[in-house]
């Protein structure tokens, strides 16, 4: 699950486990300018194994590399698109 626009500075397990319904679940926020432009990307831990994640202006990406395959959960906020995310969505 991917949410935009969380308006929050911060989150804790309990609060994700809440939005999720499970406590086993992975998360990474990006909290963005105060709030605004914050991120959350969220996943279930029998779904998806995770190994690292990259977090950056408007993304987030979630890796999971196994058997020599790599698996990226990508969150990007394109608006209002800045010249960095136009190069970081040019790049993909």
């Amino acid at each position: 699950m991917c949410l935009q626009e969380t308006k929050s500075v911060s989150f804790t397990d309990n609060r994700c486990f809440s939005l999720w319904g499970d406590s086993n679940i992975g998360w990474v926020h990006s909290e963005g300018d105060n709030g605004a432009g914050s991120m959350l990307s969220m996943w279930h831990k029998d779904k998806f194994c995770y190994d690292s994640h990259v977090v950056g202006i408007g993304f987030i990406a979630v890796v999971n590399i196994s058997n020599l395959v790599v698996c990226a959960l990508w969150l990007i906020s394109m608006r209002p698109a800045t010249t960095v995310q136009k190069s970081l969505y040019g790049k993909l």
